[in-house]
């Protein structure tokens, strides 16, 4: 396996950090309440830290995709996902 970077990631972002995960023999089959209960925990959380916000593109994770996209020259309002989102 092969993780290609264009140049110009480097060139264009100061410090970018670029992640991999390669998993293999992974058995996501049954049911674990530990996991579901870590799961409910972070859904929780994340709802309380968005409904904090005046809008999602105030997060500071939507934020830095939002600046990421238009360094390349995008613009991340131009494709509206579709139907809505609640918490």
């Amino acid at each position: 396996m092969q993780l290609h970077v264009d140049q110009e990631i480097f060139t264009t972002f100061a410090a970018p950090i670029i992640g991999v995960v390669a998993a293999r023999n992974v058995n996501n089959q049954g049911d674990s309440q530990e996991l579901e209960d870590l799961l409910r925990a972070v859904e929780k959380h994340t709802r309380r830290d968005f409904a904090a916000r005046e809008s999602h593109g105030h997060h500071p994770h939507i934020a830095a995709w939002r600046k990421a996209y238009k360094q390349f020259g995008s613009d991340p309002h131009q494709y509206r996902r579709c139907g809505t989102f609640r918490y």
